[in-house]
């Protein structure tokens, strides 16, 4: 590298102290096109591919987009320079340490300029290193804005897949559930299968997650996911159901939600079996208004499917036929 190239680069890397961390780990023809290209110096950016071997430009552009990203230019400045680096044969879907243009983005919180490289045919199956999705990258900065929850929206719409698993087995919908990110969890729940899918290494559903968790949101969180049609019988590695792990951290309100809902899944059942002494009527008690001794009854008479085999079933305490 030529004195006057070396001088032009240290001085822009002082000013631009932020991206030092990206910057080391850099080619100098990688750096250097990035400087021609956020400066639109096209002339500049021709006489150093040019000198790059045609089977290391894509490389090399590729490259400096990563640049880009971690720089401190604005969105508008930033998609100038990646629509300038891709025209010139950067490959929007090239891996630089084990992330790709659009994961890298999310992770900064550039919503707009992720918006802009979806567009550009981003693939949004690509992983990092820790086997996290795009949907994964946007739960991680948990921002809590509705920017990102429409830009996730859309992610699902276009193909990101919810259910993927990151290294630790567990599925967006199971990392928002531990961040109690009631909204982020209402987008996810809108697509099948989630809200009963389990970490392939625990076994435990996003229900399990939250019932583990005290307050206000993670009460909400859990209504969230009941309704959506997440079971409390669901049973994980240890056997256990969403309610023992509500019951085993001492947590009286969310014990009290879902025992409500076991009844009313035990009622559910029942019913489609059409047990009821024989008689073909069954109508089923509410909750509401039961009496203590009964909902206490109503615990404790569990069938094998619901991991509870104490007594046997009580059926005259369930249904008035």
């Amino acid at each position: 590298m030529s004195i006057t190239k070396g001088i032009y680069l240290n001085k822009w890397l002082n000013l631009n102290k932020g991206v030092l961390h990206y910057i080391k780990i850099m080619d100098t023809n990688t750096k250097l096109i990035y400087l021609k290209a956020t400066r639109k110096d096209m002339a500049g950016l021709n006489r150093e591919l040019n000198k790059i071997p045609v089977e290391k430009i894509t490389k090399y552009l590729s490259e400096a987009m990563f640049i880009a990203i971690t720089s401190s230019i604005t969105a508008a400045e930033f998609q100038e320079t990646i629509e300038v680096l891709l025209k010139y044969g950067a490959d929007i879907n090239y891996i630089h340490n084990n992330s790709t243009v659009l994961l890298t983005t999310l992770a900064t919180k550039m919503w707009p300029a992720a918006e802009w490289i979806i567009i550009r045919k981003a693939d949004l199956s690509l992983k990092d290193n820790l086997n996290r999705n795009c949907l994964h990258i946007i739960i991680e900065n948990f921002p809590k804005d509705i920017k990102p929850l429409k830009l996730m929206a859309k992610l699902i719409d276009l193909g990101a897949n919810p259910l993927d698993e990151d290294i630790n087995g567990n599925t967006p919908l199971h990392r928002a559930c531990e961040k109690l990110w009631v909204d982020a969890i209402q987008v996810l729940i809108n697509t099948k299968g989630t809200v009963m899918h389990k970490n392939s290494i625990t076994l435990d559903t996003p229900l399990h997650v939250v019932a583990r968790q005290r307050g206000s949101e993670a009460i909400e969180c859990a209504k969230r996911l009941l309704n959506a049609g997440a079971l409390v019988k669901a049973l994980n590695k240890q056997q256990k159901t969403p309610l023992d792990d509500a019951i085993t951290k001492g947590n009286a309100e969310m014990k009290e939600q879902l025992e409500k809902k076991m009844i009313e899944e035990y009622y559910i059942e029942q019913q489609s079996l059409n047990m009821c002494y024989g008689y073909s009527q069954a109508q089923p008690i509410g909750y509401e208004g039961m009496p203590e001794q009964l909902y206490s009854i109503m615990y404790q008479s569990m069938p094998d499917a619901f991991g509870y085999n104490q007594v046997p079933y009580q059926r005259k305490f369930i249904y008035k036929c």
